[in-house]
Parts: structure tokens; C-alpha cells; sequence
């Protein structure tokens, strides 16, 4: 097979690529970056998560540097705040402040072309939308799957 002439390979690229140029737009009204975005959210739904389950949970455990860069940021834009963990006091762990609540809200309340899109596409396309997403966790598995 060739990777370089590869359909499938050049499709998904394109699709991935639209999809983040598509969500920056979106995201730069806020002034964030995605991975701020992901991060604000996935601390959203996970309170108190520690920074390495945070790069965890971003499929990012191999860069934490990057994720730490961004908590940083994050925490001198008064969006996040470190504390101490009720669970481990020795734990540091990762909470929205007010001001990252509304920003993220904003973010959900927003026009956004990309929920828009994606909105068009469920409605007018949910069942090859639900086999296409069977079929990328069938391929994840895997690429994912130890190298044998």
C-alpha cells in the first residue's frame, strides 16, 4: 500500500485539519488556544484532576511539559488555580476559577461555525455518522494494539 496516495490517510488529515481550523476561529474570539480549550474542559469535568492525569486524560502524557506550559499560562490568566488536593494535602490538583467558568461558558454559548457544522452533520447524517465512529474506534484499537 502506498501511505502517500492512501485515501484514507489523506482524508482523515483533512477532516482533522478543518476540524482545528474550524474550532481556532472559533476559539480565537476567546483568546485561548485549543488545547486551553481542552483543557478547561476536561478540568471541567474531572475536578480536582492532578497534572499528569490531566496530560492523561489530553493524550498527552508523553509531552506534560507542553501540559504544564499550558496550566501556567492558564493560571496567569486567573482561568485555573492550583491547590491543595482534600484528599492528599502533599497533592497539588487543578480547579476552574469563576473566570474560567464564564470563559468556557462563553465558549458553549457561543455561535460557533464548528457546533454548527457538526450539528448539520448529526442531523442530516446519524447513522453514517455512528458506523464512521465505530469504525475509528475499530482503527484505534489497532494503531493503538502493541506492535507485533
Amino acid at each position: 500500500m502506498d501511505l502517500f496516495n492512501n485515501e484514507f490517510l489523506l482524508t482523515m488529515s483533512r477532516v482533522n485539519k478543518e476540524i482545528f481550523r474550524l474550532a481556532n476561529k472559533d476559539i480565537e474570539k476567546l483568546n485561548l488556544t485549543v488545547l486551553q480549550l481542552f483543557v478547561l474542559h476536561t478540568i471541567s469535568k474531572n475536578p480536582e484532576i492532578g497534572l499528569n492525569e490531566l496530560a492523561e486524560h489530553l493524550n498527552l502524557s508523553k509531552s506534560k511539559s507542553t501540559v504544564s506550559g499550558v496550566v501556567d499560562r492558564l493560571v496567569n490568566q486567573n482561568l485555573l488555580d492550583r491547590v491543595a488536593s482534600q484528599k492528599d494535602r502533599r497533592a497539588i490538583v487543578l480547579r476552574l476559577t469563576e473566570q474560567g467558568k464564564e470563559k468556557l461558558q462563553d465558549y458553549m454559548n457561543s455561535e460557533s461555525i464548528l457546533s454548527h457544522k457538526l450539528n448539520v452533520i448529526e442531523e442530516n447524517y446519524h447513522d453514517e455518522l455512528q458506523q464512521v465512529i465505530k469504525f475509528h474506534n475499530k482503527i484505534l484499537e489497532i494503531l493503538t494494539s502493541e506492535e507485533e
